[in-house]
């Protein structure tokens, strides 16, 4: 049952263990799938079997955001953020292109951008060289985290949480791989 717009902002997570998913992954890491809730009516969260479904407001943006912050703060950790796919960038009215040429979005914003929009190209961000890996995409209010099997992912999901409501979910995931 859906309970709608008034449900507080809560970090859902879960280890995704399908075949699919260690065919990417390898022995050495492991996938993770976050995402903040209520979600915005979605069909591919709903085939997963993914209930909490309400309508974003500035709050739910507010808490997406710093979350999306304390993500990459924590994958850091792990080396220096590279984006490997292709950059968003802000795009300009064609009366200013002749004085201001395109910018790539920061970091924080090439994550988000596919999140909300299926027509915004996937990100993925690797961090170093051990195999970690963030990607968005697909118009999924989702992040995809590769770490390594040695991580204790409850811990890290806590730290991207941030104090706020964290709740461990198991969902269809080939619906949404």
């Amino acid at each position: 049952m859906s309970r709608g717009a008034g449900s507080p902002f809560t970090i859902h997570w879960d280890v995704v263990t399908i075949a699919k998913a260690r065919e990417r992954t390898g022995d050495g890491r492991v996938l993770l799938a976050v995402w903040p809730a209520p979600v915005n009516p979605d069909a591919c969260f709903e085939a997963a079997g993914f209930t909490d479904f309400g309508d974003g407001d500035a709050g739910w943006e507010r808490n997406t955001a710093m979350t999306v912050d304390r993500m990459l703060s924590a994958l850091t950790a792990y080396g220096v953020p590279q984006l490997i796919s292709v950059p968003l960038k802000r795009s300009w009215p064609l009366y200013l292109r002749l004085f201001i040429s395109e910018q790539e979005l920061p970091l924080p914003e090439q994550v988000k951008g596919p999140m909300f929009s299926d027509s915004v190209p996937a990100c993925e961000v690797q961090f170093g060289d051990a195999g970690v890996s963030l990607r968005t995409g697909a118009g999924h209010a989702l992040w995809w985290v590769e770490l390594p099997v040695v991580v204790d992912v409850a811990v890290f999901v806590s730290q991207v949480a941030g104090g706020l409501p964290v709740q461990r979910t198991t969902l269809a995931w080939e619906h949404l791989l």
